[in-house]
């Protein structure tokens, strides 16, 4: 199925837009890997899912026709700098990641419309199957659940990346309800610089990074993750019901 039979516009570099830019410009990736891909070579079939940077497909790839995938398609006509910068870093961090509780990378384009293949897990996200499903959730799975996401951010931990997004919604489970840790497009790696305050998802978000603090650590990732125990153990959404 090719992208002018989804309606997906292959657009024109936007008037003012400097691909060339520091702000977006897609990084180097491992040498060993690869990633880039061309957009003859994604085959979309059913749409699953919809944000406000775009649009998920099922689908495969030419040269993987029985691997089914997660076909990513970022509104490039509504992304801001700042949104196409997220895209520049998930496809940086997941292309220098391998670990069984982090979100496999396969493939981006870099052409317009930028588009990120992933792996394809069949039960969509904590949060999702929480609400619809949560009878299906025995106490051993969401033991394993909550196990599998501490692994996945000990490892980015030890490499000084800090997630900054944690949340139900970016644990993705797949057949046999195992969790993997995606969406990567706000991490931030360790350091002295300042940080940014106000960022990610305020019902998951740590103190430091609510009164915007310049100074925090991974342990903004650690009071997410208490978060996320806490949907597993109660099926709610935090905080709901509460005004702000």
């Amino acid at each position: 199925v090719s992208l002018k039979r989804k309606d997906i516009k292959i657009d024109p570099i936007p008037k003012g837009l400097d691909l060339d830019s520091g702000i977006i410009t897609i990084p180097s990736i491992p040498t060993n890997l690869d990633l880039v891909l061309d957009h003859e070579q994604l085959v979309y079939q059913d749409l699953i899912g919809e944000g406000r940077s775009g649009k998920v497909y099922k689908g495969n790839l030419v040269s993987r026709p029985d691997e089914v995938v997660a076909i990513k398609v970022l509104h490039c006509q509504q992304l801001s700098p700042s949104e196409l910068e997220m895209f520049r870093r998930e496809i940086f961090t997941l292309s220098t990641l391998s670990h069984p509780s982090i979100l496999k990378l396969l493939g981006y384009t870099n052409q317009l419309p930028f588009c990120l293949v992933t792996e394809l897990l069949g039960n969509g996200s904590l949060y999702r199957f929480l609400l619809s499903k949560p009878q299906e959730l025995t106490p051993t799975d969401r033991m394993v659940i909550a196990i599998d996401v501490a692994y996945g951010m000990q490892y980015i931990h030890e490499r000084n990346i800090i997630h900054r997004d944690l949340k139900s919604l970016n644990v993705l489970l797949d057949d046999e309800k195992r969790a993997r840790i995606c969406d990567f497009g706000l991490v931030r790696l360790k350091s002295y610089a300042p940080m940014t305050g106000l960022i990610g998802t305020p019902q998951w978000m740590a103190p430091e990074i609510l009164m915007c603090s310049t100074s925090y650590n991974i342990k903004v990732d650690v009071y997410s993750y208490g978060i996320v125990l806490w949907e597993l153990l109660t099926g709610k959404l935090p905080y709901d019901g509460i005004s702000v």
